[in-house]
């Protein structure tokens, strides 16, 4: 071969078609697959079988091919292949693919013996990739390899054989079509690269390219691919009851039939059709006997079935309707579908509604009023002995508006279900009656008939705000200060504003709101919802405020807004606080509903004392402060003192007695003489002190007996007073020892002494008792009731003799059992109001409640 080599000339490297003639013959198992659905692309499907899909593939090939280098080479291909692999998509094969190889020399083909004989065995990896278009395109890789070469020299001259080695690497891209199962074509390209070398002068090598042909046929087994056409499954379904009564209604304890038409409208079978069924409506799942799945079998390609499924009305099955969901059971493509269908059903057993109704209102004064909150209670029974289904409750007013509704579900026979129906009245309320039409449904239609309600209707009447505001520095969370009840620099301040109700109609969603526009404040809780507030009532706000160390002015500016849900009755207050200096800011006092000539009153309330070790209390000033506002706007009181905190000492309220005292005995007419202390009180330091108990001014002194009973006031000089004047005298005494543990108000104060039959003494506990305050009133408990009777603010009649006055026995029987009954409900300890002298007292008349 090497003499070939050289002495042919050089031609330039053309090469040329290559045609190679492959016969094929691929064995699998016969294809059976998953379908898909019937609006695919071509609606069929290309698959494996997924029980055996192992590809055995054998075959063959035979070509010649030409190359064209320094000289032309042909060569005759004889060869086969076999390989083992998966087949699905997408798949592998490996396999051996060899070849006996003829080459000769020239321009002609030389049959010599001398013609060299190559034969190869070349390894292989033949990727799958199934397609739904009846085409598969696939590389056929042929790794790298070495070809040994048997090689006859066929030289005359030398006569010998000799071996050469054959490097190649090469690529093979095919494109399958299957046309039939018994028919696949393949065209392909392959393109290649060989080196000879060994026993030449120089080593040869060659690129080479192709087109191949790939031509299969075989029986009905063979192929690559196989076209499978899906079902189109659609259903439909209804109820009957044709065996039965034939209404079409589904009545209780009846039998009947849910029907399924199931067409396969597609051009493959569907196997194992299966049936679910469902009741998504609670209320009637569990009064219907339905199977949930029911098996059809094979529908096959342009057949439909009816299929007839039994169902049962339990005795309970209740009016109304319900649908029955009905899909396959398989979601393959083709296969699922959904339909669903009505069933109206009848109770033949009904219920029987009735119902009473009950108007209500916030201020319970049997009137809507503008803006209130009223509504309507129900108590609805079942006499029947059937069940109500899906019962509302509903009110509407005379237009037919529906003002409020509540669902109440089920009701069984002999049940009772009572609901509240609640709506606000409108703004533009008038005065006179207006109508509500209160009513039920029921799914069966098993509701009663409406009533109307005629109720008397008031228009909106003014809300009024009073308030006081104080300062809270102490050093319980969030304030923290000196306790001292001023505003300094570096403390961070609450601002509790006690908020009265002053007006005649409840004041609705009152909040409170504080603005501070300057340097050196940081707002911390600006705004404080207090709720509703009825008329006379009050609540507390409370608004949190820091001063900062390096705040630069003298006083702090803030201002207040009160505002209800109405919007018609916000106030505005602008504030003052100078840093440094203690100041409560009190509301202006009531306007007097009448005057009463003659009257008198002093007024004491203490939350802190100046004896840090004295526990301080949380509502004494606002009793004191409340107590101040009833008297002059209920008692019509000419002359009144009012001492709160560090007002209220010791000289001070001496002072203020003795006035009183004096102008009392100027006086030629009757007199009427009102003393409130809210506060701490003290016990006797010895043993032969028979001036106590004690009442404590802010700046008692307890560090001896002396300094004790020259700072505090006692009993006796009270009960002396009142010998002492000519008046009727009402004396509410609100304390007690200054031992007693935090939570715990000022009330019992020991045993007081008799007085004399032209006044009276209530206290708020026995003398072995504690009194209490209560968070929820912003009051003590002793003093919330005796406000409340003050102002003849019950839904009772306090005015027990009907003359329009509260007089001294109807205060003293408001209070004692109301007292004594939220001590032991809410703390568990008895609180026992006192009255002295318990018998022959001054019954005289105290506030005027009816103008």
């Amino acid at each position: 071969m090497r003499s070939l080599f050289c002495s042919q000339r050089t031609y330039k490297i053309v090469s040329k078609i290559i045609l190679i003639m492959i016969f094929s013959v691929v064995f699998i198992p016969k294809v059976e697959g998953i379908q898909k659905k019937p609006h695919g692309l071509f609606g069929y499907y290309v698959y494996a079988d997924p029980e055996g899909p192992f590809l055995l593939a054998g075959g063959g090939e035979i070509g010649i091919s030409s190359y064209d280098l320094n000289h032309p080479w042909w060569v005759l291909s004889l060869g086969g292949e076999g390989a083992i692999g998966w087949y699905g998509p997408p798949g592998f094969a490996i396999g051996i693919k060899s070849a006996l190889d003829y080459i000769g020399v020239g321009e002609t083909l030389r049959s010599t013996w001398g013609l060299p004989l190559c034969i190869s065995l070349v390894p292989y990896i033949r990727p799958y990739f199934l397609s739904e278009n009846k085409y598969m395109a696939y590389p056929i890789i042929l790794v790298s390899f070495i070809t040994p070469i048997l090689s006859a020299d066929g030289m005359a001259e030398t006569g010998k054989f000799s071996f050469l080695s054959l490097k190649q690497y090469r690529v093979e891209v095919r494109l399958e079509w299957a046309g039939a199962e018994n028919f696949c074509f393949q065209p392909g390209v392959e393109i290649g690269f060989a080196k000879f070398y060994d026993d030449y002068d120089g080593k040869v090598s060659f690129i080479y390219g192709g087109v191949s042909l790939l031509v299969g046929a075989g029986t009905g087994w063979q192929g690559n691919v196989k076209v499978i056409y899906p079902p189109d499954l659609i259903a439909d379904v209804w109820f009957s009851d044709e065996t039965q009564n034939g209404n079409n209604i589904l009545e209780s304890g009846e039998k009947g039939e849910v029907v399924v038409r199931v067409c396969n409208n597609g051009k493959g079978d569907a196997d194992n059709v299966k049936l679910l069924l469902s009741i998504p409506d609670y209320e009637f799942r569990n009064k219907v006997e339905l199977p949930k799945s029911f098996s059809v079998g094979k529908v096959k390609a342009g057949e439909y079935k009816i299929i007839r499924i039994p169902i049962k009305a339990k005795e309970n099955l209740p009016t109304g309707e319900f649908k029955i969901i009905c899909t396959s059971a398989s979601h393959k493509e083709g296969e699922y579908f959904e339909t669903e269908t009505y069933i109206t059903t009848k109770q033949v057993v009904p219920p029987y509604l009735t119902f009473d109704v009950v108007p209500f209102d916030d201020n319970q004064d049997n009137c809507f009023n503008a803006g209130e909150i009223v509504g309507f209670k129900l108590s609805i029974r079942n006499s029947g002995r059937g069940e109500a289904y899906k019962v509302k409750a509903f009110v509407k007013n005379d237009k037919g508006e529906v003002l409020d509704e509540e669902y109440l579900g089920l009701i069984k026979p002999a049940e009772k279900q009572d609901v509240d129906l609640r709506f606000q009245m409108p703004l533009d309320t008038k005065d006179g009656v207006s109508d509500f039409i209160i009513g039920l449904t029921e799914a069966g239609g098993y509701a009663p008939e409406d009533k109307i309600i005629s109720v008397n209707t008031s228009a909106l009447k003014a809300v009024v705000f009073e308030e006081d505001i104080t300062i809270d520095d102490d050093m319980i969370s969030p304030s923290t200060g000196d306790g001292e009840g001023d505003v300094d620099k570096g403390e961070t301040i609450e601002l509790r504003v006690n908020i009265r109700n002053r007006g005649s109609s409840v004041a609705r969603g009152v909040k409170a709101t504080i603005q501070i526009d300057q340097e050196g404040v940081e707002l911390l809780s600006p705004e404080s919802k207090v709720g509703n507030i009825n008329p006379q009532e009050s609540k507390e706000a409370v608004m949190v405020f820091t001063v900062k160390k390096d705040f630069a002015e003298s006083e702090i500016r803030p201002r207040l807004v009160i505002s209800e849900q109405t919007g018609k009755f916000t106030k505005l207050r602008e504030l003052k606080f100078e840093i440094g200096k203690p100041q409560r800011i009190p509301s202006p006092p009531p306007p007097r509903r009448f005057k009463r000539p003659n009257t008198y009153a002093l007024v004491i309330g203490i939350n802190r004392y100046e004896n840090k070790a004295i526990q301080p209390l949380s509502y004494a000033e606002k009793d004191a402060l409340e107590f101040y506002n009833t008297m002059i706007e209920y008692g019509g009181v000419e002359h009144i003192y009012l001492l709160l905190g560090k007002d209220a000492t010791h000289d001070n309220i001496v002072t203020r007695l003795a006035e009183i005292e004096n102008m009392v005995n100027r006086s030629k007419d009757t007199c009427f003489v009102y003393i409130f202390f809210s506060g701490h009180g003290g016990c006797c330091l010895s043993e032969t002190d028979k001036r106590g108990p004690y009442l404590l001014p802010y700046n008692v002194d307890r560090t001896n007996e002396i300094a004790f009973q020259t700072t505090s006031i006692p009993i006796s000089d009270l009960k002396n007073m009142i010998s002492r004047m000519k008046a009727k005298v009402f004396i509410a005494v609100n304390a007690c020892y200054s031992t007693a543990p935090e939570g715990v108000a000022p009330f019992a104060i020991g045993r007081l002494p008799e007085i004399s039959s032209n006044g009276v003494i209530i206290s708020a506990a026995d003398f072995d008792q504690l009194a209490h305050e209560y968070k929820d009133y912003q009051h003590s408990i002793f003093a919330y009731y005796l406000l409340q009777a003050l102002r003849g603010e019950t839904s009772e009649q306090i005015d027990k003799n009907n003359n329009g006055w509260v007089e001294v026995d109807e205060i003293f029987n408001w209070i004692s059992k109301r007292v004594d009954s939220d001590a032991k409900k809410l703390f568990r300890v008895p609180q026992n109001p006192q009255i002295w002298p318990k018998k022959n007292y001054a019954n005289f008349k105290v506030t005027k409640i009816k103008k």
